[in-house]
């Protein structure tokens, strides 16, 4: 029986002195994992121990393995499977200009522009980690805290940049014949996709701006 079972059932206040533990003891606060009937500790990034979330991580291949074998027998982009996918390729003109999918077969390969980094909180995430002290940690920096101004903007402009370059390839790439003899609802569809790095460019701009004072930070909305 756990520490949280044998509280819940109202043991009194000595009833661990038996197994050597005292409220102050390490062992009373480690998570256990969220899986029934488990009782190793969850990892620190996780709610599952590393046994089941590696089995999850092997289910959800699975899963997605057999979507994608179901999608492309019935002939639908492999990555939404609500459109047809963009001959030759295997996904649809939304998706490919959404997630910047831009390369043509028998081109020489191109450095992802993408990083598998979907988002700025994405970005913010990839370098940065959790010490054990709970104390954010950026990735090659010794010391802890907040980033100084002058690295928070030279990485938003790097991002910036990355974001436009992927959406003039993305318009580039709608202009093209493939995408223009589309079905006009599809064609909007793809327009609005390209369109989206440059909002999320324009956000990356304004966070700038508002950090230095050049623009006044919108008010968030109300909960």
């Amino acid at each position: 029986m756990t520490y949280s079972d044998r509280k819940l059932a109202g043991a009194g206040p000595d009833w661990h002195a038996d197994d050597g533990l005292t409220d102050d003891s390490p062992s009373a606060d480690v998570r256990e994992c969220a899986r029934a009937a488990c009782h190793e500790p969850a990892r620190d990034d996780d709610d599952l121990c590393d046994a089941h979330r590696g089995e999850r991580l092997r289910q959800k291949r699975v899963t997605q393995r057999t979507a994608y074998k179901q999608r492309a027998k019935q002939k639908l982009c492999t990555k939404c499977g609500k459109r047809p996918p963009l001959k030759p390729h295997t996904w649809c003109a939304v998706c490919r200009l959404r997630r910047g999918q831009l390369r043509k077969p028998g081109r020489p390969s191109k450095p992802d522009l993408t990083a598998n980094l979907d988002t700025k909180a994405d970005l913010v995430s990839s370098r940065t980690s959790i010490d054990k002290d709970g104390r954010s940690r950026f990735h090659g920096r010794a010391e802890r805290g907040r980033q100084p101004v002058v690295e928070l903007d030279r990485q938003d402009v790097a991002e910036m940049r990355r974001l436009i370059d992927i959406g003039a390839l993305a318009v580039d790439a709608y202009w093209t014949p493939e995408y223009q003899q589309l079905p006009r609802l599809q064609r909007l569809d793809a327009r609005a996709a390209a369109m989206t790095w440059f909002e999320r460019a324009r956000r990356v701009i304004d966070d700038v701006l508002v950090r230095n004072g050049a623009l006044e930070a919108k008010p968030e909305d109300p909960e």
